[in-house]
């Protein structure tokens, strides 16, 4: 009979390794994908304060919903060189002056929000237009990057949200 081989001590560990590292960057992604596709309510004063930039006329709020978008607040990190504090993407629907119905995203960013809902004050956070319908009905001026803000999960999971509500 064929004796049967030991796995050697040193290769054991690693694979045991192995699978914690998966295991551990399984449940970051998981963690991340919580936090970033829970869908926030907001606070009408928020819609208020994105309303009251208009390009051409009043614009109405109807609904709107946030979502936290790390990526961006990643990437704002970044370029500044601190940390920006949390960024949130917030789609909402809306009336524009000519009486058609719209929907835009727009970024907020601010210190870090309770998880549960979306109740900022609006004079001490910076407002950005994500996508170009937040751009074409108010002035408030585009993310820096906009093809990276408009392409980001965040802006369509913010829209997720919007379909949902």
């Amino acid at each position: 009979m064929a004796a049967r081989k030991r796995l050697p001590l040193r290769a054991a560990l690693t694979l045991v390794f192995a699978l914690t590292a998966t295991t551990a960057l399984v449940a970051a992604i998981w963690n991340t994908a919580d936090e970033t596709h829970r869908c926030l309510d907001v606070e009408p004063a928020v819609s208020a304060r994105i309303a009251s930039l208009p390009t051409d006329g009043p614009v109405k709020p109807r609904a709107a919903v946030a979502v936290r978008a790390p990526w961006i607040e990643r990437d704002l990190s970044a370029r500044h060189y601190r940390d920006v504090g949390a960024y949130y993407a917030v789609a909402m629907s809306f009336t524009a002056p000519d009486g058609t119905e719209h929907r835009g995203t727009w970024g907020v960013a601010t210190g870090p929000q309770p998880a549960e809902s979306f109740d900022i004050d609006t004079d001490t956070v910076s407002f950005e237009s994500l996508d170009r319908s937040a751009r074409q009905w108010t002035a408030w001026p585009p993310y820096a990057t906009e093809s990276y803000a408009e392409d980001s999960s965040a802006v369509a999971d913010a829209r997720a949200c919007l379909e949902r509500a």
